[in-house]
């Protein structure tokens, strides 16, 4: 069995949190040392927590789309963290919200 070594942006701090710019930059920096994946999950994206059942506002979906993208140019695993905030019960609407936030994802193409 192979270890995987990566990264798993999963901050919470909203005054230190990462430019796009820093992010793509450390696909390059992941390739180097050797990383295997990279998993966008800050927990201060709403829309990935609180606002989960929201699109993504185009400019964010685009540099999400981007960051991926550059990811895999570097040999980097892309993948998207989603906690789905305040979901109790899985009602037929919330299932299929989920669903939507699911092939929204997809489009990124995560690995």
């Amino acid at each position: 069995m192979a270890f995987h070594y990566g990264v798993i942006e999963g901050l919470y701090d909203q005054d230190n949190q990462w430019s796009w710019e820093s992010r793509n930059a450390y696909a390059s920096f992941c390739a180097q040392k050797g990383f295997n994946f990279y998993i966008y999950a800050p927990k201060n994206d709403p829309y990935l927590r609180e606002q989960w059942h929201q699109s993504w506002p185009e400019r964010d979906f685009n540099q999400l789309n981007t960051l991926g993208l550059t990811l895999k140019q570097n040999h980097v695993r892309f993948g998207i963290g989603l906690t789905p905030f305040n979901v109790r019960d899985l009602n037929r609407k919330s299932r299929q919200q989920l669903k939507q936030k699911i092939a929204s994802i997809n489009q990124l193409n995560p690995e």
